[in-house]
């Protein structure tokens, strides 16, 4: 909605404007522009301009009562136009302030010149009339006001639609008029705005949650209410998700210690079963049961090998022999002299 003076200092801001065109372009393809300003900021409008010739959104602009000065600027930006029956364009020179030493003023003079040769072309390429035809009938100096009639013969418009008069004055100043149009457009939107907020009310308490809520303070409340159980909810999920991260990482210590002891227990388990066979107590075919029995219990298992005497091997015996001697035949003759044989 572009109602009112056109600028920084205005109600209708470019930046506010194409913010607007951003986010309605994210909802929806069709935008409907409604215009009812007396002019303001050349290039301010000249930006809105090219926001709009350049979105990529299916625009209409409507005048909805006064397109004058710079707001004519933006109605010509290449989108279908169309103008209350009532409606008003107004077209002339750009007016400007200045001062400064005579070559600054010359400075702001070529300026302006310039500009208005980019507005020329604007309005020859919305009419299709010659920039020269353009420049000479409407920036002579005067103010060219255009009825809505005369506003689509020469094609600054394409098309009309019906409009109530808000003002009934025919003397009212186009300011005045621009006003009325103003005030009873925010009519409108209040009274959209009631029956919205009537529909939304009337949908919430349609909601289990809602049905006792009387009026729109009672549903706000209810809402600020339903919001502090979520953020209470919220804070428990945290927490949960918090205690379960520490158990997965007292999980991960203790999976950590456990496999550490498990190593530690059979390294001594090899240890002791290394011990065991050094010392006679293990024969080599019972290694794997003397491991198991150290598994089992380690205590008990070490008790019983302790009880054991150390077996003699006959490898032993032949590599502790001397000079060559068959060791075997030397057992069987002390055997054969303690039986007397």
């Amino acid at each position: 909605m572009l109602y009112g003076d056109i600028g920084d200092w205005g109600a209708v801001r470019p930046e506010d404007i194409v913010r607007e065109l951003m986010s309605a372009e994210h909802e929806g393809r069709r935008i409907d522009v409604r215009i009812n300003s007396v002019g303001g900021e050349v290039y301010a409008a000249l930006a809105i301009f090219n926001a709009l010739r350049s979105s990529r959104a299916e625009i209409t602009i409507y005048i909805d009562c006064l397109a004058a000065s710079a707001a004519s600027i933006i109605a010509g930006c290449g989108r279908p136009v169309q103008i209350a029956d009532n409606g008003r364009l107004m077209i002339h020179r750009i007016r400007t302030e200045t001062f400064g030493t005579a070559d600054e003023i010359r400075t702001c003079a070529t300026e302006v010149e310039s500009l208005e040769s980019v507005l020329v072309d604007i309005y020859a390429r919305r009419t299709g009339l010659a920039p020269e035809a353009i420049r000479a009938t409407y920036f002579d100096g005067q103010d060219h006001w255009l009825t809505a009639e005369e506003a689509l013969h020469l094609g600054f418009v394409d098309g009309i639609f019906a409009a109530g008069d808000p003002v009934s004055d025919a003397a009212a100043t186009p300011r005045q008029i621009c006003d009325a149009y103003t005030q009873r457009y925010l009519n409108s939107l209040n009274t959209q705005i009631s029956k919205s907020k009537t529909t939304m009310l009337n949908q919430l308490r349609s909601r289990p949650r809602f049905t006792d809520c009387a009026d729109e303070a009672g549903a706000l409340a209810r809402i600020a209410e339903l919001e502090q159980q979520a953020a209470a909810a919220d804070a428990l999920r945290s927490e949960r998700d918090a205690l379960q991260s520490e158990r997965d990482r007292l999980q991960a210590e203790n999976e950590e210690l456990r496999q550490r002891q498990q190593q530690a227990e059979e390294a001594e388990t090899e240890q002791a079963l290394s011990d065991l066979e050094a010392r006679g107590l293990v024969p080599a075919g019972q290694k794997e049961n003397a491991r198991a029995m150290l598994r089992a219990d380690k205590a008990a298992a070490m008790a019983y090998f302790g009880a054991l005497k150390p077996g003699r091997r006959i490898v032993n015996e032949l590599e502790a022999s001397a000079g060559g001697e068959d060791a075997l035949e030397k057992r069987k003759e002390e055997v054969r002299k303690k039986l007397g044989r």
